[in-house]
C-alpha cells in the first residue's frame, strides 16, 4: 500500500510551520551530542528544523517526498536532501548516527510503521538514536480548541499513535533504551480574540489549515468557528490568545548508547 498523498492545502500549511520560539531550548534539554554526527531528517519539509540541527554542528541530510520541500532543504545548511517516501528509506546500513522524525510517523499507515522503524534501526550505527517528536491524544487535548470543540478529540485520537504503541514497535525492532520527555511549544500569541477569530474565519471559508481542520466538513468548520467566537472571549477576555501545544520527544537507542 502506497503512502496517502497529502492534501494540497495541507502542504501549504506545512510551508508556514516554522519552529516555535522555544524549540531549540526544548531540544537542548535532551542533552544529545550531535556535533559532527550524521543526522537524517525524515519528512524534512521546508528544512527549518534540520537547519537548526546543522547550526549545532550536525551533518544533516533531508528526506521528503515533496520536490518543493527537498529544494528548500538543499538551500539551507543540509549536506544534501533526497526525494523519497519515508517508508523507502534509501540509505545504507549503519550509515547514520541519528534519525529525526518530527510529526511525520503518524502520517504513515499503521501497517507500515513497524517496517519503517525496522529500516531506521538498520540505517543507524551502534549507539545511534531515533528521535521522534510528536504528541498523543491526551497531550493534544490540553489545547483550548480541543477542549471547547469535542468533535476534534476523535480526530486527534485517530491521528496520533500512543506512546505505548511506539514503545512496543521500537522494542520489537531491537531498540534498547527508550526515554520520553514532555515538551510545550510556544509561538507568539494572537494579540487579542479578534485576531484569532480572523484566522479561524479564513480557515473556515477557504478549506485550508492544519491536519485536524482538513478532516472537518464544511458545516463542521463553520460550527467550530462559531464555537470559537463564543468561547475564546470567555477564556481569554480582552487579553492575548495563547498559541502553544503539548507534545513529547521520544529517544530510542540502537544497542548500548555508552
Amino acid at each position: 500500500m502506497a503512502e496517502q498523498q497529502p492534501h494540497p492545502l495541507q502542504i501549504e500549511d506545512w510551508k508556514g510551520r516554522t519552529p516555535s520560539a522555544n524549540w531549540l531550548s526544548e531540544f537542548r534539554k535532551l542533552d544529545l551530542s550531535i556535533a559532527g554526527r550524521r543526522v537524517l531528517d525524515i519528512g524534512c519539509g521546508m528544512g527549518y528544523y534540520g537547519d537548526l540541527l546543522a547550526g549545532l554542528g550536525a551533518e544533516v541530510y533531508g528526506l521528503d517526498r515533496q520536490e518543493e520541500f527537498v529544494k528548500s532543504a538543499k538551500s539551507k545548511r543540509y549536506r544534501g536532501a533526497i526525494r523519497a517516501n519515508a517508508t523507502e528509506l534509501p540509505v545504507a546500513d549503519s550509515s547514520l548516527d541519528l534519525v529525526y522524525a518530527r510529526y511525520v510517523l503518524h502520517h504513515i499507515p499503521r501497517g507500515q510503521l513497524f517496517g519503517l522503524i525496522g529500516n531506521i534501526y538498520r540505517s543507524l550505527s551502534d549507539g545511534g538514536y531515533l528521535l521522534i517528536e510528536s504528541t498523543t491524544p491526551e497531550l493534544a487535548n490540553r489545547h483550548h480548541d480541543i477542549q471547547i470543540y469535542p468533535k476534534l478529540k476523535s480526530i486527534i485520537a485517530s491521528m496520533y499513535p500512543s506512546i505505548e504503541t511506539f514503545a512496543d514497535l521500537l522494542s520489537r525492532a531491537g531498540f534498547q533504551a527508550i526515554e520520553i520527555t514532555e515538551t510545550t511549544q510556544t509561538r507568539d500569541p494572537y494579540c487579542n480574540v479578534h485576531s484569532a477569530l480572523e484566522r479561524s474565519a479564513l480557515l473556515a471559508s477557504t478549506g485550508g489549515g492544519p491536519t485536524y481542520w482538513l478532516q472537518l466538513n464544511e458545516a463542521e468548520r463553520k460550527e467550530f468557528h462559531d464555537v470559537r467566537c463564543n468561547e475564546l472571549i470567555r477564556i481569554f477576555g480582552d487579553g492575548p490568545v495563547e498559541r502553544q501545544w503539548s507534545g513529547y520527544f521520544l529517544v530510542a537507542v540502537k544497542g548500548d548508547a555508552t
